[in-house]
């Protein structure tokens, strides 16, 4: 991840890798679970913040999440975001939230994705590559 990744966590995960392998092999489906899930990756990079709270500027923009994008590896991610609005939450990441929809809702993000060849999909499609 680059430099602009929000909340970088060194060493190993939070979770036992034991309690990873009985949640995948105990459920009754296929879930996906971050950090786990081999075949999907995951991109915190859509962050307007540092791990310190200070502001990371041309992070939110249809450009920065465009240059996020050309980056990913190929298959399928997980792009981490915390869009809305936020008027009524206590959050010092109320302003970026509403900046992220605004951003995610551009209308030139879709034809960004087209040239990408990066089609959306939830969690229900993406566990169909597990």
């Amino acid at each position: 991840m680059n430099e602009r990744g929000p909340r970088r966590r060194r060493g190993p995960p939070p979770w036992p890798a034991q309690l990873v392998l009985i949640a995948w092999f105990v459920s009754p489906v296929p879930l996906p679970l971050r950090g786990a899930t081999p075949p999907i990756h995951y991109c915190g990079a859509f962050y307007g913040q540092t791990a310190e709270g200070a502001a990371l500027p041309g992070v939110l923009t249809l450009e920065g999440l465009v240059d996020i994008l050309g980056r990913l590896p190929a298959g399928t991610t997980e792009l981490g975001c915390h869009p809305g609005f936020a008027d009524d939450l206590d959050t010092t990441y109320a302003a970026e939230r509403a900046t992220e929809v605004e951003v995610l809702c551009d209308p030139r993000l879709r034809a960004a994705l087209a040239h990408l060849q990066i089609i959306r999909c939830s969690f229900a499609d993406a566990t169909m590559v597990l």
